[in-house]
C-alpha cells in the first residue's frame, strides 16, 4: 500500500530553452527567482511589475523582457510558465486560479498552496545539476543541505563528465553500456 503525504511534488528538470516564462513582480522576492530562471537560459522571459528594483535593470540578455506597468489578466495569454513574486495575496490567488483554468504551471513564491511547481536549491556545474528539495516546507533547509553537499564534491566534475560522455558514445546502448559509465563514474568521487 502506497503512502500518500499532503505534499507530492516529483522531481524533474524541465527543458526550458523552448518556453515562454512569464514574473510577476519587480522586488527582492521576484529578483530572487528572476536570477535563477537566467541560469537556464529560456526562449522568452518576461517580467511585469509597477516598480522594479535597480538590480532587474542590468546587464539582461536579449530574451529578457521588463515591462513596467500593473498586471492584467490578459498578460498571461502566450506564456507556458507563471511565477508571481508579488505580496499582494489577492492577486496571487487569482494569477493562480486563472492558471488553473489555462492549464499553465504557477508558482507563487512562499504560497505552497499555490504552487504547481517548486524551485529546489540547486548545484549547477555546466551540465551537471543537483536539486536539493524539502518538497518546498523548509527552502533554508535545503540550501543549507546544498551547501554543504557542495564541499565535498569534486572541482573537475564537468570535465569528468566529458571524458565519460566519450566513453558513452564508443559504447553500445543497452543496460551493460550503462552498468560500465556507472563503474567508470564511481572511479571519481
Amino acid at each position: 500500500r502506497l503512502l500518500r503525504c499532503s505534499l507530492s511534488y516529483f522531481p524533474v528538470l524541465l527543458k526550458i530553452d523552448s518556453k515562454k516564462i512569464l514574473l510577476v513582480g519587480g522586488g527582492n522576492i521576484a529578483l530572487f527567482k528572476f536570477k535563477k530562471i537566467l541560469e537556464y537560459s529560456p526562449q522568452k522571459f518576461t517580467v511585469i511589475s509597477k516598480a522594479f528594483v535597480e538590480e532587474f535593470k542590468t546587464n539582461n540578455p536579449p530574451f529578457v523582457e521588463l515591462i513596467q506597468k500593473p498586471f492584467a489578466m490578459d498578460d498571461l495569454d502566450g506564456f507556458d510558465i507563471v511565477i508571481v513574486g508579488v505580496e499582494d495575496l489577492q492577486l496571487q490567488q487569482e494569477i493562480y486560479d486563472e492558471c488553473q483554468i489555462r492549464k499553465v504551471p504557477c508558482n507563487c513564491v512562499d504560497e505552497l498552496s499555490r504552487c504547481d511547481f517548486i524551485f529546489p536549491a540547486t548545484i549547477k556545474n555546466g551540465d551537471i545539476v543537483i536539486a536539493i528539495s524539502s518538497s518546498g516546507r523548509v527552502p533554508g533547509f535545503s540550501v543549507a543541505l546544498k551547501d554543504y553537499i557542495s564541499t565535498f564534491l569534486p572541482t573537475n566534475m564537468e570535465e569528468k563528465m566529458k571524458e565519460i560522455m566519450i566513453l558513452r558514445k564508443s559504447l553500445p546502448s543497452g543496460k551493460e553500456r550503462m552498468m560500465r559509465i556507472k563503474d567508470e563514474a564511481k572511479k571519481y568521487f
